[in-house]
């Protein structure tokens, strides 16, 4: 079976400086990305979060939302995106509906 490479490894192999992300605190070019999505898998890891574990996302749609979003598919993992204005009633009801393992959260949550 041939493996199909990651989309975000693909590009940040073949154009490593161009422009991946861009918002109003940060340019992120793919070489960056890729660094930073495998460094918080990587702890993410650590944390005991493997395969087919659903990942709670929670917070602005900021660079650092889109860098959680890519760490946890990089793992194999699920992403549970939840809105950061939710309710924390309707959030734990949701997360344990829906088994989450962990949580990443911005400073607002």
């Amino acid at each position: 079976m041939t493996m199909i490479p990651h989309p975000l490894q693909s590009a940040a192999l073949s154009r490593p400086h161009h422009l991946a992300l861009r918002s109003s605190t940060a340019s992120v070019t793919y070489a960056e990305l890729l660094f930073e999505v495998q460094s918080l898998a990587g702890s993410l890891k650590t944390l005991g979060a493997g395969p087919g574990d659903t990942i709670g996302l929670v917070g602005t749609y900021d660079s650092q939302w889109v860098i959680g979003l890519h760490a946890i598919g990089w793992l194999g993992a699920i992403a549970l995106p939840v809105p950061v204005d939710m309710p924390d009633d309707e959030i734990l009801s949701l997360a344990n509906g829906a088994a989450v393992k962990l949580w990443l959260a911005d400073a607002s949550r």
